[in-house]
């Protein structure tokens, strides 16, 4: 959904389709991904689109005027997450292939690899300034990031053996909030972290 909630993009395969919320008609169909794409996001800005796909290609594509913008090439395998900078101008992205990586969107590149995660790379989320980001790994591992230094300013690790499936962070950067599970799509534990400390701070289970 854009941000003044006139068009909603949606994926069908390996294509895009964008719907104009005032007709309620499709109004561009957008080709270009090789494999079919498993999610998009929109700028805060409303200018850029971003979308990925199980080719581990993330494409941008510029609003309104629906035309490819850059092909953000360097993953190695399945992409899990891409989040925006709250300027529009930079994102940065996760993998499989155990590497966040931050990009230009202006000059369409690859400006850090992000290094230090062992497993898959589940998600991330980003500060509310755009100036730090979290990340959770398939075994319970969270890195925080200093994105001005491209470096790790923190590493957690979850008690026991459950896989994270989602990660959040407050909207002051102070904590973070990771769901976890031992069966799909049932989340069965919830572990709240105070980032300033590096502490688990709560803990939910038991799940009615």
């Amino acid at each position: 959904l854009t941000p003044d909630g006139t068009k909603a993009v949606v994926s069908q395969g390996d294509k895009l389709h964008v719907w104009d919320l005032c007709s309620g008609t499709c109004s561009a169909t957008l080709h270009g991904h090789e494999g079919d794409v498993c999610a998009l996001a929109v700028s805060p800005t409303g200018h850029l689109l971003l979308s990925w796909d199980a080719a581990c290609e993330i494409l941008v594509w510029e609003l309104p005027a629906l035309a490819p913008r850059a092909d953000l090439a360097g993953h190695t395998h399945w992409v899990t997450a891409v989040r925006f900078t709250p300027c529009g101008k930079r994102a940065v992205s996760s993998s499989d292939d155990t590497t966040l990586r931050v990009w230009s969107l202006e000059e369409g590149s690859c400006t850090a690899v992000l290094q230090g995660h062992v497993g898959w790379v589940f998600d991330l989320q980003l500060t509310t300034d755009g100036k730090r980001a979290a990340s959770i790994s398939g075994y319970g591992v969270m890195r925080v990031w200093d994105l001005d230094s491209c470096t790790c300013t923190a590493v957690l690790q979850a008690p026991g053996s459950a896989h994270p499936v989602q990660l959040a962070m407050s909207a002051d950067g102070s904590s973070a909030v990771c769901a976890f599970t031992i069966m799909p799509q049932l989340i069965t534990r919830l572990l709240v972290w105070d980032l300033s400390s590096g502490e688990c701070s709560m803990e939910v289970e038991d799940f009615p």
